[in-house]
C-alpha cells in the first residue's frame, strides 16, 4: 500500500489555493496528509459459474479518498477490467464489458441452448448487477432476454442472440420506457455459487490503479479557515478542505464536490466534515490552550459565544440555548432538544478551572455520571442484587414457576450502558438491555423449564459486548425440582 501511496504522489496533479500566512513546509505536510488518504481496492469478479461460461479475468477497480479516516471514502474513479493474454482493457460500466467483443470472444465453451444454461447466465449476471430481484428470461428464436429490473412499463434487459449451435455472437443492454407484455421463467433463480478467492496479482492491481489515477480528473482546494473565536480556545490551525472532481459523461460536464474540516496541531492532522466532530475530536482535545478557563460565569459565555460562531443553532433552537454549573467542576451548554431531552456540551474542569473534558450528547444526571466514570480511579456501586426469592439456594415443586426480581442502582449502570444476560444451565437463553434500564427487573421461569433435578441460574450485568469475566455484577441461584 505504501509502494502505491508513493506512485500517486507523483502521477497526481493536486492545485493548491492557501493564504500567504502558510509556509511550505506546512503545504508540503498537508500534502502529504492528503495523498495518504487516498484508499485503493481490486476484486476479481469470479465464480464457479462464471468461470464454466468466460475463461477471461475480469476486476473491478475503484480509487476514493477516505478524507475522514472511516474506512471507506469518496470514489474518485472506477472501472471494471477486462484481462485478455497479460493485456487490460477498461470499462466504465458492467454492461459496456459485457457487450464487448472481448468478453463474447471468451465465451466460445459455452452455449445457450436451454433454460439450465440460461439460469447458469442469469446467475452468473448478478456479478456484475447484483439484481437478485430479476423476472428471469424469456426466449425468441436465436435471441434470450434477461429482465434485469421492471417497474410497471418500464425494464432493464440484457438482450443475447446467438447462432445455431447457441454460441453467444452479441450481447447488448437496453432500457424499455414501455415494455411489451412478456411471459418470464426462472424469476430471481440462480444456481448455487463458489466464490473463487484467488489472489489479485501486485502488478495486475498496480496496472489497473495505473490507469484510474491517470483518467481521472480532480483537484484540492485548500483555504485557511478564519475562526478568530478558536483562537483563545485552541492552539491549532484550521483549513477549510475541498475535493472537487470533474467529469465529462455522454459530452456533458459535471463536477462533484466535497467538503471538509482539517485541523493540524504539533504534526497531526484532524479532517471531518461535521465541526461538531471536529470539537469533540482527541486532538481538538489535545489542542485546548492550558490559558483557556472557565472559572465564572463570564467565561462560560465566553465559551458559548465560542459555540455560536463556529456551530450556530437554529432561529427554532435559540430560545433553548442555555449555561448552567451543574457541579463544582461541570458545565453544561444546551444547545437543542430533543424528545424533551436537552442536547448539548458539557465541559469538565479540572482544579484549575482548564478544561479536563469535552463531550457532546444529552445533558442529564447519567451523562454526568458518564463523564465521572472516564476516570479509572472513580467508583460506583452498581448495588445489583436479589430481592426474590430470598435467598439463591432454593428448592421449589415441579409444575412451579419461578419468580424472580433484581434490584440495581439505575444511574450507574446506565451511564456504563450495561446490560443484563441470563444463563440457564450454562447457556444463555436471555437478556434485558435498554437505553434506560429500570430498576427492579422482573422474570418468571416457566414451568416447562424447570423439570425434576438441579438447575443453576445466572444474572450476569455486563459492560457493552460480552465480557463475562469482568462483569459489573452477578447472581447465581441453585435450584433443586422435586
Amino acid at each position: 500500500m505504501q509502494q502505491l501511496k508513493q506512485l500517486f504522489i507523483g502521477i497526481f496533479l493536486i492545485s493548491f489555493i492557501v493564504g500567504h500566512s502558510q509556509s511550505d513546509d506546512q503545504k508540503l505536510a498537508i500534502f502529504d496528509y492528503l495523498e495518504n488518504t487516498k484508499l485503493v481496492s481490486v476484486r476479481q469478479i469470479s465464480d464457479n459459474n462464471l468461470s464454466e461460461i468466460s475463461n477471461a479475468t475480469i476486476y473491478y477497480a475503484d480509487l476514493s479518498f477516505d478524507m475522514e479516516n472511516t474506512g471507506y471514502g469518496n470514489t474518485i474513479n472506477s472501472a471494471y477490467f477486462i484481462k485478455v493474454k497479460n493485456e487490460f482493457t477498461a470499462f466504465k460500466h458492467a454492461y459496456d464489458l459485457l457487450a464487448s467483443n472481448l468478453f463474447i470472444n471468451s465465451l466460445k465453451k459455452f452455449t445457450l441452448t436451454s433454460d439450465q444454461d440460461a439460469i447458469k447466465f442469469q446467475t452468473a449476471l448478478l456479478l456484475f448487477d447484483d439484481q437478485k430481484f430479476n423476472d428471469g428470461f424469456f426466449r425468441k428464436d436465436n435471441q434470450w432476454t434477461f429482465v434485469r429490473k421492471s417497474f410497471f412499463n418500464r425494464a432493464e434487459l440484457i438482450v443475447v442472440n446467438t447462432n445455431e449451435k447457441g454460441e453467444i455472437i452479441k450481447i447488448e443492454y437496453q432500457y424499455e420506457s414501455e415494455m411489451p407484455e412478456y411471459e418470464s421463467i426462472a424469476a430471481r433463480e440462480e444456481l448455487q455459487t463458489v466464490a473463487d478467492n484467488e489472489k489479485t496479482a501486485k502488478k495486475d492491481s498496480m496496472e489497473m490503479l495505473m490507469y484510474l489515477s491517470e483518467n481521472v480528473d480532480y483537484n484540492f482546494t485548500i483555504n485557511e479557515q478564519s475562526f478568530p473565536e478558536l483562537k483563545s480556545l485552541s492552539n491549532a490551525d484550521f483549513y477549510l478542505i475541498e475535493l472537487k472532481v470533474n467529469e465529462v459523461i455522454d459530452d456533458v460536464s459535471s463536477t462533484t464536490t466535497w467538503e471538509s474540516n482539517l485541523m493540524t496541531f504539533q504534526n497531526q492532522f484532524y479532517n471531518t466534515s461535521s465541526l461538531n466532530n471536529l470539537i469533540k475530536s482527541h486532538l481538538f482535545f489535545k489542542s485546548i490552550s492550558p490559558d483557556y478557563v472557565i472559572a465564572n460565569t463570564d467565561d462560560a459565555e465566553n465559551f458559548e459565544s465560542i459555540l455560536d460562531a463556529i456551530l450556530p443553532v437554529s432561529s427554532n433552537e435559540e430560545s433553548l440555548k442555555s449555561h448552567e454549573k451543574l457541579a463544582d467542576d461541570i458545565w453544561a451548554f444546551t444547545r437543542s432538544e430533543s424528545f424533551d431531552q436537552k442536547q448539548g456540551w458539557l465541559v469538565q474542569l479540572n482544579e484549575k478551572n482548564q478544561i479536563k473534558q469535552l463531550t457532546y450528547g444529552e445533558i442529564s444526571d447519567v451523562a454526568v455520571l458518564r463523564i465521572r466514570m472516564q476516570d479509572p480511579n472513580y467508583k460506583v456501586d452498581y448495588a445489583f442484587k436479589l430481592n426474590a426469592p430470598k435467598t439463591t439456594d432454593i428448592t421449589i415443586n415441579e409444575g412451579d414457576n419461578l419468580e424472580i426480581e433484581i434490584e440495581f442502582n439505575e444511574l450507574p449502570v446506565n451511564a456504563a450502558g450495561a446490560w443484563i444476560m441470563t444463563r440457564f444451565n450454562g447457556q444463555n437463553v436471555g437478556i434485558m438491555a435498554s437505553t434506560q434500564m429500570t430498576s427492579p427487573f422482573y422474570e418468571e421461569v416457566p414451568s416447562e423449564e424447570l423439570t425434576k433435578g438441579k438447575h443453576v441460574l445466572e444474572y450476569l450485568l455486563l459492560k457493552s459486548g460480552e465480557d463475562t469475566d469482568n462483569n459489573l455484577g452477578n447472581i447465581t441461584i441453585n435450584i433443586i425440582v422435586n
